[in-house]
């Protein structure tokens, strides 16, 4: 009786019920119409109000359904092929509650990989920092050969450039996750683009002796920005050179049709092992051959970069060594 609706159910039957016996009397009715009447109305009174319990039990089921989905059970399926209101009702929140799950999911996922990829930031800033402050230490000791010292101050200025390199990939995959990037869209020469992205390298290649060519379609235009794109086309080559013996060559080469703009660069090393493939663009992963100071972040940054300017990156192994390809595709208008 403390639900409202019952209680405005009675009343109403009850007035409807003493509105027609009321009628029936003033019209002079039998005293059996009037107890046929009064009993019909009782019977539908009484019909009324299981009805309305029903619904109210319907409702209390809905409404134990939401709390426990507050709590976190996912795992709930009211899905109701009845028709109705409240069977409607029932497969909204069904939908609902699948999207629901969905974003817990992702939002766990999410966390675990904040987890791991504080972890691994940690990891790659604790070795150099460490190293710094045990070299540090030995500087203050007086009598330090001049030669060593040399050598420790050689060794904290090259840990203290990986550290900066480090913490500027991971302020760029910052922003590139965050879509705080604004990307220009320029037209640009496939050649220009090729000696931006070459130029850093150039003595690096040198010193290992190896050859970077390009061949192929150069004059070609793509629609990018040359700054971010020749970057992370930098960090591939980059990656071929370190895995190209020396005496070795690096390839770029460049093709041009209606749909998109192909890039492919190619080594003359032992290519990708089977096991490193489906994994080298993750963040901070390091395959079997990667050299010792490597962080893993490279190939993801330049991943993110292109697939944030609606280019395709992908690596393969080919009968000379492993290939990158990207492809710049264009868009129909």
């Amino acid at each position: 009786m403390r639900n409202k609706n019952i209680k405005w159910g009675i009343l109403f039957c009850l007035l409807a019920a003493g509105f027609l016996l009321l009628s029936l009397l003033i019209l002079g009715a039998s005293a059996e119409i009037l107890l046929f009447c009064a009993g019909f109305a009782g019977f539908a009174s009484i019909l009324y109000l299981l009805s309305v319990w029903q619904s109210n039990r319907k409702i209390d089921q809905l409404c134990m359904y939401l709390r426990r989905i507050a709590n976190g059970q996912y795992d709930l399926d009211i899905r109701d092929n009845e028709e109705g209101s409240l069977s409607k009702l029932k497969n909204d929140l069904y939908k609902l509650t699948v999207q629901l799950r969905e974003q817990a999911e992702l939002l766990k996922k999410d966390k675990k990989y904040l987890a791991d990829a504080l972890a691994d930031i940690s990891h790659q800033l604790k070795t150099p920092l460490t190293s710094m402050m045990v070299m540090a230490e030995l500087l203050e000791d007086p009598t330090l050969p001049e030669h060593e010292r040399q050598t420790f101050l050689s060794e904290i200025n090259r840990s203290l450039a990986k550290t900066q390199w480090l913490i500027e990939s991971l302020l760029k995959m910052a922003r590139l996750d965050a879509d705080a990037v604004l990307f220009a869209e320029e037209q640009v020469s496939a050649a220009a683009l090729i000696d931006a992205a070459v130029s850093p390298l150039t003595i690096r290649a040198e010193l290992k002796d190896v050859t970077i060519k390009t061949i192929g379609q150069a004059d070609a235009l793509l629609c990018c920005d040359k700054s971010w794109t020749a970057e992370a086309i930098t960090n591939l080559i980059k990656n071929c050179v370190e895995h190209t013996p020396s005496g070795g060559t690096v390839t770029v080469s460049c093709t041009n049709n209606p749909l998109h703009f192909e890039l492919c660069i190619t080594d003359t090393g032992n290519g990708f092992t089977p096991e490193d493939l489906p994994h080298i663009f993750e963040r901070f992963y390091r395959g079997k051959d990667a050299k010792s100071d490597s962080v893993g972040i490279g190939l993801a940054l330049s991943k993110a970069i292109l697939n944030r300017q609606n280019a395709e990156l992908s690596a393969q192994n080919v009968d000379s060594g492993a290939q990158f390809t990207v492809r710049f595709y264009k868009l129909i208008l």
